[in-house]
């Protein structure tokens, strides 16, 4: 899945994502984190990943460097039957820049995040509405808010990446397409 010496475009602190990273003292993979936006999980996740060669990448310079990775790899808080996947906000950042520089995405996750038939994506993500951390003070400075008055912040903490945008899930029940979730969502939930 990943070679020697490849370079990998990764997002988040998705735990299944980290051990990924880590799988396989041979290969030690290079990795260009993402930052992760206002709560800035790339720094967290580079710290537990510290004993990997890790840089972290503010997100908005993700496509400028995407041509140097190998692979995308982006951890999903739920995978629908229908292939799509919920992923932290701003994954399809990555998505982008792996389309752009012609690079697979591959979307990492337990098999216990399959999600049953019937469930859709819009559904999983509009249980999480905003990050509840996320104030005026989290993206402007505390003077320029007062300043400015009410300042309305929209920080969603996911969102939905389709199933044409992935090429492989990888979990612990195997390496498939998206187009084989339904079938695995029926194995496991019948």
């Amino acid at each position: 899945m990943v070679g020697p010496g490849e370079v990998l475009l990764a997002r988040g602190y998705r735990a299944s994502g980290q051990a990924f990273v880590r799988g396989g003292r041979r290969r030690e993979p290079r990795v260009l984190l993402a930052e992760g936006g206002l709560v800035a999980l790339g720094h967290t996740a580079a710290e537990a990943l510290a004993s990997r060669h890790v840089t972290v990448v503010a997100d908005a310079g993700i496509a400028a460097v995407a041509h140097r990775a190998h692979k995308v790899v982006i951890g999903a808080r739920a995978v629908c039957a229908d292939g799509s996947v919920v992923a932290d906000a701003g994954s399809s950042l990555l998505v982008a820049a792996a389309r752009a520089a012609a690079l697979p995405v591959l979307v990492v996750a337990s098999g216990i995040k399959i999600a049953p038939r019937g469930v859709a994506a819009a559904d999983v993500a509009a249980r999480y509405a905003t990050h509840p951390a996320a104030y005026a003070g989290d993206v402007i400075s505390r003077s320029l808010a007062d300043e400015v008055g009410a300042v309305d912040i929209i920080a969603p903490v996911v969102e939905v990446l389709p199933a044409a945008d992935i090429s492989l899930l990888v979990t612990n029940l195997g390496v498939f397409p998206p187009s084989a979730v339904a079938r695995h969502a029926q194995e496991l939930y019948g």
